[in-house]
């Protein structure tokens, strides 16, 4: 039965929370090596990259596109304040996969050793599912990437993430699209559901963007402030 808060905001209890589709992440390992990155910076990057196989857009300062290199080609900014060090991401994405360029240490001016080959490489095989109008790698383009010295990896291989620190990232994305989807299907603003947990619209909005300034425990609170309950959550993680 739903409780009382559940039906203010026209929540259905236990329903369940249908995630974004996860694209595939591609990189190539013969040249691309993840360099020292500090713990946070490295789970920071590995934050940001989950968000975009979830179809998250990351916007100015966190990314910029490239259009001089091509459409689809992208820069992601990871700071390590500690060390005063700016480390760049070239990443190519369309909604068939994310195909990591380069990983480098940001100095006085781009010279990362990155060429159109190198771009040219990895996109002619996916343009080719662009024109067949398909929504998947298939074996055959898989097989063509693998060539050209391109292999499907995830956050935690790429960056060097310990199973506890991939853990709590993929927990931070499952929290997250909980508590955007559960706003939506309520059809609240965020407004609307701060003034109810007692904070502001800009931090619920950093819930949902899944923030890392913001911790697991602020996020668990919106969540049953939108009057979900420990089985939802539950539910959500294990899904």
């Amino acid at each position: 039965m739903a409780s009382r808060e559940q039906k203010k905001l026209g929540i259905q209890p236990d329903k369940e929370v249908v995630q974004h589709t996860h694209i595939p992440l591609l990189n190539q390992y013969s040249e691309i090596k993840t360099p020292p990155m500090r713990a946070e910076a490295r789970k920071t990057a590995g934050y940001n990259i989950r968000k975009l196989q979830n179809g998250e857009l990351l916007a100015m300062p966190t990314s910029r596109p490239m259009p001089l290199i091509a459409d689809d080609c992208h820069e992601l900014r990871v700071d390590d304040h500690e060390a005063n060090i700016r480390w760049c991401i070239i990443y190519f994405i369309d909604n068939l996969a994310i195909v990591i360029l380069e990983i480098f240490q940001k100095k006085n001016s781009y010279d990362s050793g990155f060429s159109e080959e190198k771009l040219s490489r990895t996109t002619h095989p996916l343009s080719q599912c662009k024109r067949r109008e398909m929504k998947d790698l298939d074996a055959q383009i898989k097989a063509r990437l693998e060539a050209a010295g391109f292999k499907e990896t995830n956050v935690q291989e790429l960056f060097g993430l310990t199973p506890e620190e991939n853990e709590l990232i993929e927990t931070r994305i499952v929290l997250s699209q909980l508590i955007k989807r559960l706003r939506q299907n309520a059809r609240v603003t965020q407004a609307a559901v701060a003034k109810r947990n007692g904070s502001n619209q800009a931090s619920i909005a950093r819930d949902e963007t899944n923030d890392p300034s913001v911790s697991v425990e602020l996020m668990l609170k919106v969540v049953f402030t939108l009057g979900a309950n420990r089985r939802q959550v539950a539910n959500a993680l294990c899904a």
